[in-house]
């Protein structure tokens, strides 16, 4: 979710790009499309897995709102992702911070195998 007044978004534009950046084995992406606004607030209602991160350690997980072109976004290590309900806040192309009424609402379920359980067999995101 956006919580931001959703009324002058494009409904059929509006897009959340989530991306895993790192070695190339781990990269992946996903792109949703806005599904509805609900009291000025923009909701996507979907969920994303991302499979087998091998080197959650150099990876960066990366949310983009774009339009036409990028609005805001959040990027943080994998490795700080935590389970359970996030509040993301958003930046602009400078990484300041929009407003304090700009984030994404989402949950986050991990799951670890290897050894020592230091790789992300899937990362399961609903936005």
């Amino acid at each position: 979710h956006f919580a931001n007044s959703g009324s002058f978004f494009r409904k059929k534009k509006l897009a959340v790009r989530i991306k895993v950046n790192g070695v190339k084995i781990d990269k992946q992406v996903v792109t949703t499309y806005l599904s509805e606004i609900i009291l000025g607030r923009v909701a996507w209602n979907q969920k994303f897995e991302f499979q087998d991160i091998h080197f959650p350690e150099l990876a960066l997980i990366d949310f983009r709102l774009v339009e036409i072109s990028h609005i805001a976004h959040f990027i943080c290590p994998v490795n700080d992702l935590r389970p359970g309900y996030r509040v993301l806040p958003l930046h602009d192309e400078r990484d300041k911070p929009i407003s304090r009424n700009s984030w994404i609402l989402c949950k986050v379920q991990i799951e670890k195998f290897g050894i020592r359980n230091n790789y992300f067999n899937s990362v399961n995101v609903n936005a």
